[in-house]
């Protein structure tokens, strides 16, 4: 399978790192979303928010990850959460019961103040 477009960028301050995905999330770059995320979630006391406002695609494996991601935050006394999610990949998240685990917030500030109550 030819590798898809899947742009990372991190923006950490304090104790907040903002992780935004542009593209699709799949098994030809999972490998890179493994080597940002990880890192980030063995961070003591960090809210690690996902921006996907940009995200238009996420594999079945990649939404395993999200709840790994989200057990391995809370491991290390951490935050996990997802914002600016299409529609779109919110109803599969409803349909495998992931938004009754999963943090999920309409906008950036939305997130952090979520996280903070």
């Amino acid at each position: 399978m030819p590798k898809r477009r899947l742009d990372i960028q991190i923006e950490q301050s304090d104790s907040v790192a903002v992780v935004s995905l542009e593209g699709a999330l799949d098994s030809s770059n999972v490998e890179d979303f493994k080597k940002t995320l990880e890192p980030l979630c063995r961070l003591e006391h960090t809210k690690v928010l996902l921006n996907c406002e940009q995200l238009t695609y996420v594999s079945s494996m990649s939404l395993g990850l999200l709840f790994h991601y989200h057990r391995a935050c809370e491991a290390h006394s951490s935050q996990f959460a997802l914002f600016g999610v299409w529609e779109r990949i919110q109803n599969i998240l409803r349909l495998l019961g992931l938004d009754t685990v999963l943090n999920i917030y309409g906008s950036r500030d939305e997130a952090i103040t979520g996280l903070d109550a």
